[in-house]
């Protein structure tokens, strides 16, 4: 036998369960949270008709709250703010507790003392820790807490007085009173560890300042010294300063050319040290490792090298027999020394050594010297191995495809263009390279225009919210919500839905369109009530028989 196809829901849980379906199309729902299809839940603690579930009442927000029975009014005694039902509890004659204003628990409900009354104790500073308290008008007061556990005692019978550590250091004196192991402050130091004396007031105290000559190039050169006394430095030529800055605070860069012919045979890096004792320390070296140390003297405008052992341990002269000296001048044009290499004879006579060896001290500039690097330095004499290779690419932080490894920018950057980066949002902008949280979506039935995505009747109600009922407001069964016209019911003629009378002007439940007037008392000569009269019209008549 052939049966017609009939699409719809054929799931009988569902909202929308189609009896006579016998295809199911896919569009059954159920949105039933507890109150029925199409309608909203119960709200918390209440029924579906959103009345107060047994245990539970009405509050001024209009929501259900747990019943708390007690005394609701507040000018009772036993007033419960609590309590939002009344059980006619309430106390008004008497309210006992504690009536003084002065104690820690007064109570100004209280009509009747009852001896309860707390009041406030007096507490004693307790440094130490030991329940002994000092006393001491600063460090006590009154107070209704428990203050024990915060270095307070409620008694003043600390023998130590003013003395909170017990260390046996008054409290004047006392670097830190709440430490026992800290008492006296060192000498010469006060307290927060600054000299007691410090005339200079350059943080060195007087007591252990050293006086001398603090000039690097000076030959009585000192670096222990604290307080500068630069009338005792020491010239063996009698010039003077040159620039104890330029030869301190530099790396240098010492050339050597043995023939003079200005062919490079060797280069040195000296870099200041230091020294305890005589002239200023200078280690020297080639690339990162450093070969020994040189003592530097401008005794004479010669540099000494002292790798023959030339000092003793005070820092004196004590030998030229193996020192090679570096005779030469200074250049402040260039800031260089240069000149010739000198040796020392057994006789003490300086004479040029290697047949006169040149070179020339500049200041070590450290950089990358290849040319081909992005980095590079042309004022570089010295490879310092930071050589950095050209990278290209966007190098603008605001740019969307900024690259912070680019050094070099080759015009690739692109600009930021917020938009909807979701292919599935109605608002996806193919342009877009960053997503600005704009994207919005079809409500579920509709597309992105608000139109249904199945509407068969094209009454622009969604087949999935359609509702089948009567829509003539005039009929017994109308239903507001209905989508889709159903069978109506109308009252029958004269009456109304509920078959009460529309018209019944004497209440005698007759509708005034069915009255039939007449006479209407049996004990009238023309009563008939074949006639069915409703309506008494003074029409009746009577024997006068009496």
């Amino acid at each position: 036998v052939c049966v017609d196809m009939v699409g719809g829901c054929t799931d009988p849980a569902a909202c929308n369960y189609n009896l006579e379906a016998n295809a199911d199309d896919g569009s059954c729902y159920n949105n039933d949270l507890g109150c029925g299809c199409d309608t909203p839940a119960a709200p918390e603690n209440a029924d579906c008709n959103g009345d107060c579930l047994a245990g539970y009442i009405l509050d001024v927000w209009n929501n259900c709250e747990a019943i708390v029975e007690g005394c609701t009014d507040d000018t009772a005694c036993n007033y419960d703010y609590t309590a939002n039902v009344d059980d006619d509890s309430c106390n008004y004659d008497v309210c006992v507790g504690c009536t003084d204003s002065e104690a820690c628990n007064y109570d100004a409900s209280a009509t009747e003392d009852d001896d309860s009354c707390v009041y406030p104790t007096i507490w004693y500073l307790d440094t130490d820790g030991d329940g002994l308290g000092f006393y001491s008008p600063l460090f006590s007061l009154e107070s209704c807490d428990d203050l024990s556990d915060s270095g307070y005692a409620d008694n003043d019978d600390d023998p130590n007085e003013g003395d909170f550590d017990n260390d046996f250091v008054f409290t004047s004196e006392d670097c830190d009173d709440e430490d026992p192991e800290i008492g006296l402050p060192e000498e010469p130091y006060d307290c927060d560890g600054n000299c007691a004396n410090d005339i200079d007031e350059d943080g060195i105290c007087d007591e252990f300042e050293i006086s001398g000559c603090t000039n690097p190039i000076a030959c009585n050169y000192d670096n222990t010294v604290t307080d500068e006394d630069n009338e005792s430095c020491i010239y063996l030529d009698g010039q003077g300063e040159i620039s104890a800055a330029e030869l301190e605070n530099n790396t240098w860069l010492m050339v050597q050319d043995n023939a003079c012919d200005g062919t490079i045979d060797q280069n040195w890096i000296i870099e200041y040290s230091s020294s305890d004792i005589g002239p200023p320390m200078y280690e020297w070296g080639w690339g990162a490792e450093m070969y020994g140390t040189w003592y530097w003297s401008l005794c004479g405008n010669i540099y000494l090298d002292s790798n023959a052992g030339l000092y003793n341990d005070e820092g004196e002269i004590i030998d030229y027999s193996e020192a090679i000296t570096w005779g030469g001048e200074y250049n402040p044009t260039d800031n260089s020394f240069s000149g010739i290499m000198y040796g020392w004879t057994e006789s003490g006579e300086l004479l040029p050594a290697n047949n006169g060896s040149c070179w020339t001290m500049v200041v070590a500039v450290e950089g990358c010297m290849d040319s081909e690097a992005f980095n590079y330095d042309s004022d570089a004499n010295i490879d310092d191995g930071s050589c950095v290779p050209f990278i290209y690419g966007c190098t603008d932080p605001e740019a969307w495809n900024f690259d912070p490894e680019a050094n070099t920018d080759d015009s690739s950057c692109i600009p930021f263009i917020y938009g909807c980066l979701d292919e599935m949002a109605c608002n996806y902008n193919i342009d877009a390279n960053t997503e600005d949280d704009s994207c919005f979506y079809a409500e579920e039935y509709y597309n992105c225009a608000g139109d249904c995505l199945n509407d068969l009747d094209s009454d622009g109600v969604c087949d999935e919210f359609e509702i089948l009922g009567c829509q003539d407001d005039s009929a017994c069964n109308f239903d507001e919500f209905a989508t889709d016209a159903g069978d109506c019911i109308y009252p029958n003629p004269g009456y109304d839905c509920n078959d009460e009378c529309l018209n019944d002007s004497d209440d005698d439940g007759v509708c005034d369109e069915f009255e039939v007037p007449g006479c209407t008392d049996p004990e009238a000569c023309n009563y008939d009530p074949s006639l069915g009269c409703t309506d008494d019209d003074g029409s009746c008549f009577y024997s006068e028989i009496s």
